[in-house]
């Protein structure tokens, strides 16, 4: 069996050996991926104007900047083929510092940490929510306290650490990290 990352074409190789049809499809998605840059510059133009906060202003910058790295770090991806696997890991680690700063951005819009806590007391978080746990009917509902909002913040943060911890885990495992230190390398195994 022929190892994938050792037949990855360059991405000049790649490019070379793209069809006409296919050429036109990734010129159109460069260019899916430019007009969304353009969109962010123009809401970044716009929110530096309208918003005086800098904490308020920058969290929205970082949320709203998620589509385009996300498409610039797949269009990467895709044209230099080699780089994919760097490209996820970007892409996943973008993902999660986001989310992170929605949750914080959330918590400003509703006045800081105790201001919420104190409009949201009466409130019952309901944690069978989809995609993932909306079959869980075990799970329990919890009164929104500063216990609820420590356990809250704890799983959003961990997905700023383990997310790219994990695919650093799985480029090692597969050797691409430090080549000759990962559990089976095999590009010095004769190919059959």
């Amino acid at each position: 069996m022929v190892n994938c990352s050792i037949s990855t074409p360059f991405a000049e190789d790649f490019v070379r050996g793209l069809s006409p049809v296919m050429m036109g499809f990734l010129i159109f998605l460069l260019v899916m991926s430019l007009s969304t840059c353009a969109l962010f510059m123009e809401m970044w133009v716009y929110l530096s104007r309208k918003i005086s906060c800098t904490h308020v202003k920058d969290r929205c910058l970082i949320v709203l900047s998620l589509f385009p790295v996300i498409g610039v770090a797949a269009q990467l991806g895709l044209i230099v083929p080699r780089s994919a696997m760097l490209a996820d890991l970007l892409s996943s680690a973008y993902t999660g510092m986001a989310l992170f700063a929605f949750f914080h951005l959330t918590v400003a819009y509703l006045g800081g940490e105790t201001e919420m806590l104190e409009k949201l007391q009466s409130v019952e978080c309901t944690l069978h929510v989809g995609p993932c746990c909306c079959c869980c009917f075990c799970l329990p509902t919890t009164p929104m306290d500063k216990r609820a909002y420590s356990i809250f913040r704890k799983c959003v943060s961990q997905t700023v650490v383990l997310i790219p911890i994990l695919i650093i885990a799985v480029l090692w495992a597969d050797g691409e990290v430090f080549p000759g230190e990962g559990t089976t390398d095999r590009r010095s195994q004769p190919q059959g």
